[in-house]
C-alpha cells in the first residue's frame, strides 16, 4: 500500500511504501541513502518454507540447479568447476560417455547392424570391404601385404561368361613376349624383333658364330642363333649389360631351343659391387645326361634336377635363375614346369677389379668336331623378385 505521509518543507510530497509480510502486518519498504529500492529476494522450498536468494560479491544471483526426475539430487556446478558428466540413453537407461586421460571423448562406432568396429591395439580401424553383386554383398580381397586384388572384367562373352582377366594375362594378349613367371619388374627385355641390340658378342672355333636368325622363333619373327666351333674353346655366348638396380633381387629369364645333341648351356647371373663379384647360375645338359644344375658358393656345378626337354628346334624352352644378391643367396630356379628352391644355398663370391655393373650371360658349349646350335628367342633381366612363398 502507499501512505501519504505529509510534506517536506520545500513542498515535496513525500509517501511511504509498506508492503505486507506472510503473516499480514504492515512491514515499510526501504530506500537506501540515494533512493535505490533495497529488497531480499526468497523462493518458496518444496516444504513452503521461504529461503533467501543468494548474491555473489558482485551482485550475480547464485543458483543451484536441482532435477526431480533426471538427476537425483544437486548438480554441483560452479565457475571453478565446470566439469560435467554427459551421458546418453540406452534405452530407458542412462550411460556415462567416458574419456581418456586427455579428455579426448572415447567411442566404439558402431554399424546400423548393431555390430561393433574392429579397431586394434594400435587404434586401427578394421573392416571388411564388400561390394554388390547381383543384390548380394561379396567380400573383397586383399594380398599378405594388405593391398587390394583387383580384376579387369569386361561384362560378358559371347557366350554369356563374365571373363576375368588380370593385368599379367592382359599384358601378354598384348603382346608381351614374358607369359611364363610374371614375378619381378622387368629391368632388361630383349626379343630380337629390332636387331642384336646391347649385347657383347663371343664365339671360338672353326664355324662358330652369332647372328640373327628368323628360321625359328616365337616372338618378333627373328631368335639369336648362337653357333659353337668344332674346334677350340668351342663355344658361342653373349653378355648383356645393365647399371645396378635400386633392387638387387634379380632373375635371369631365357627361352630357348636347338639341336639334340650339345655339350652344355648355362645362363648366368654376374653383379660386379666393388671389390666383389657374386655369381648365380643355372645349367643344362642334354637328353643323354639329363641334368639341371646351380654354380654353388664353391664355383662348382651341383645337381638339382633333370633336364629332359624337346629336343627339335622348334620346341622352345624356358629357364630361369633367381638371387637375392644383397644377402648372397639364391632365391630359386625354374626349369620347364618345375621350381627348385635355392634359399638355402648362397652365390659363388669372388674378387674383382671392375667398374660395378650386372652382367647377364647365355653360354653354349658345343661337342668337339660338331658345331651345334641353340636359338635364343628372347632375354629378360628382372628386379624387385619377391622371395619364395
Amino acid at each position: 500500500m502507499v501512505e501519504p505521509i505529509g510534506d517536506w518543507p520545500d513542498f515535496t510530497r513525500v509517501t511511504l511504501i509498506v508492503g505486507k509480510d506472510a503473516a499480514g502486518n504492515p512491514v515499510g519498504v526501504f530506500v537506501d541513502s540515494v533512493g535505490n529500492l533495497a529488497a531480499i529476494l526468497k523462493g518458496q522450498k518444496p516444504d513452503t518454507a521461504l529461503a533467501t536468494v543468494a548474491l555473489d560479491a558482485a551482485g550475480r544471483i547464485i543458483m543451484v540447479p536441482y532435477g526431480t526426475t533426471e538427476v537425483s539430487g544437486t548438480a554441483t556446478v560452479t565457475q571453478a568447476a565446470k566439469d560435467r558428466e554427459v551421458q546418453g540413453a540406452d534405452g530407458a537407461t542412462l550411460r556415462t560417455l567416458a574419456v581418456d586421460a586427455s579428455g579426448q571423448l572415447v567411442m566404439v562406432p558402431r554399424g546400423q547392424s548393431g555390430n561393433y568396429m574392429a579397431i586394434d591395439a594400435s587404434g586401427f580401424m578394421t573392416a571388411i570391404l564388400k561390394g554388390a553383386y547381383a543384390g548380394d554383398l561379396h567380400t573383397m580381397a586383399v594380398d599378405a601385404a594388405g593391398r587390394l586384388e583387383a580384376f579387369i572384367l569386361d561384362s560378358q562373352s559371347q557366350w554369356g561368361d563374365v571373363l576375368r582377366i588380370g593385368n599379367a594375362e592382359l599384358a601378354s594378349r598384348l603382346g608381351s613376349a614374358k607369359s611364363w613367371d610374371w614375378r619381378g619388374d622387368l629391368v632388361y627385355f630383349n626379343d630380337f624383333s629390332r636387331g642384336l641390340g646391347n649385347i657383347l658378342k663371343y664365339y671360338n672355333g672353326t664355324g662358330s658364330g652369332i647372328a640373327l636368325d628368323p628360321t625359328y622363333w616365337v616372338n618378333g619373327g627373328y631368335s639369336l642363333k648362337l653357333t659353337g666351333g668344332s674346334d677350340g674353346a668351342g663355344d658361342a655366348y653373349i653378355d648383356v649389360l645393365i647399371d645396378h638396380p635400386p633392387s638387387r633381387k634379380l632373375g635371369l629369364e631365357v627361352h630357348v631351343s636347338g639341336d639334340i645333341s650339345f655339350e652344355y648351356l648355362y645362363i648366368r647371373l654376374e653383379v660386379r659391387i666393388g671389390a666383389w663379384a657374386s655369381f648365380a647360375g643355372l645349367k643344362l645338359l642334354p637328353p643323354g645326361a639329363p641334368d639341371v644344375l646351380y654354380l654353388n658358393d664353391a664355383n662348382a656345378w651341383v645337381k638339382i634336377g633333370d633336364s629332359y626337354f624337346g629336343t627339335v628346334p622348334e620346341s622352345f624352352n624356358h629357364l630361369k635363375i633367381v638371387a637375392d644378391f644383397d644377402t648372397g643367396y639364391y632365391l630359386r630356379a625354374l626349369w620347364g614346369h618345375t621350381e627348385y628352391d635355392l634359399s638355402a644355398q648362397a652365390v659363388y663370391k669372388a674378387a674383382s677389379s671392375y667398374l660395378d655393373q650386372i652382367y647377364a650371360r647365355i653360354y653354349l658349349k658345343s661337342t668337339a668336331a660338331s658345331n651345334q646350335v641353340r636359338y635364343i628367342d628372347y632375354v629378360a633381366v628382372t628386379v624387385g623378385e619377391p622371395d619364395n612363398a
